[in-house]
């Protein structure tokens, strides 16, 4: 009617082709998700059974030593043996030794051969920064990286210890090596390099 033209939309007409091409689609979609779901589920459960669930924690630590940078690193590397407490080798007498140098060992040995492998040197800054990667007493599937950073201060040495862990983790982990690090790094480490005195490992 003169410059006005008036269209009429057919609903049910639409509503079919919507029926035919689309719908089907979607309630792929839904199935897939519902699939996802259970899948989803049946983890949860599995982590729940062996105590460990999916998670992430990271530590971040510093502390003041009173002797130079290159004395701390020293004592970090080639001594630690003298002042690193914690053992796996249980009643057995054991041997700690950290190679400061890229693809190096963090390693412990005892009687037989047997040992276990604390970490790998990923990087290496002497005596500023060292970095590694390893379980540090945990188990399955974890990915952990730890590190050690030397700052200058006047006559004494910052230290900063980072530590970041992924995977199935149990909930007490992050605790445990929390209060682990303050213990081994700011009383061991420090009792050792400022005094000389070693921890009791018997």
């Amino acid at each position: 009617m003169g410059r006005v033209r008036l269209n009429y939309l057919n609903e049910v007409r639409l509503r079919q082709i919507y029926n035919r091409w689309v719908k089907k689609f979607e309630n792929k979609d839904a199935s897939l998700r519902f699939k996802g779901q259970i899948e989803q589920n049946k983890e949860r459960d599995v982590e729940m059974e062996n105590g460990l669930k999916l998670d992430t924690f990271q530590i971040e630590q510093e502390i003041t030593i009173n002797a130079p940078r290159g004395q701390v690193y020293k004592a970090l590397t080639e001594e630690i043996d003298q002042w690193w407490a914690y053992r796996l080798s249980g009643t057995a007498k054991s041997t700690l030794t950290l190679e400061p140098k890229v693809g190096g060992r963090f390693l412990e040995t005892w009687h037989n051969d047997e040992g276990a492998l604390w970490g790998s040197v990923m990087y290496v800054k002497a005596p500023e920064e060292i970095r590694l990667n390893g379980l540090l007493g945990m188990r399955g599937a974890v990915n952990s990286a730890y590190s050690f950073l030397l700052e200058d201060k006047g006559d004494e040495t910052i230290l900063k210890v980072s530590h970041h862990a992924s995977g199935l983790l149990d909930p007490q982990w992050k605790e445990m090596h929390d209060s682990g690090w303050k213990e081994l790094i700011g009383k061991f480490l420090k009792e050792y390099v400022e005094s000389g005195k070693k921890p009791d490992l018997s």
